[in-house]
């Protein structure tokens, strides 16, 4: 996704666990 331009912000990491998320630099939901 990064590739073709989506920023990490917008994208979200579904397979790391939620305590993690924010600190991968992708989003958090």
């Amino acid at each position: 996704l990064m590739e073709k331009g989506v920023p990490k912000e917008d994208i979200v990491l579904a397979f790391q666990s939620p305590f993690k998320r924010p600190y991968t630099g992708f989003a958090t939901a």
